[in-house]
């Protein structure tokens, strides 16, 4: 599903992550930013899930330049102050109503 954030960058949602990761079955995996931390977290794909070594649930997402980021689920869900309002950080969207 896409979204655009509030400061008008859009972004694809790829998933949810899942907490821990078995270390038999981590083979391919992708490397995103945190958000709020600024690491580089390596994201284990396997068994259908995205896989990552924190406990609290991450939104994996990617921008238009590919970059890959992960967001707590509530914060990305949440709202942002901007300008004394708050607002929805991300806004779900449909790329295709944009074509003209």
């Amino acid at each position: 599903m896409f979204y655009r954030h509030h400061k008008g960058n859009d972004y694809y949602v790829l998933g949810i992550t899942k907490s821990g990761v078995d270390t038999n079955k981590a083979g391919k995996y992708i490397e995103a930013k945190h958000t709020e931390t600024g690491a580089t977290v390596n994201v284990f794909i396997y068994d259908g899930q995205f896989n990552v070594q924190y406990e609290e649930k991450l939104v994996l997402y990617i921008d238009t330049q590919g970059q890959y980021w992960l967001r707590p689920e509530e914060m990305f869900l949440g709202d942002a102050l901007v300008d004394g309002k708050e607002v929805r950080r991300f806004k779900p969207f449909n790329p295709r109503t944009m074509i003209k």
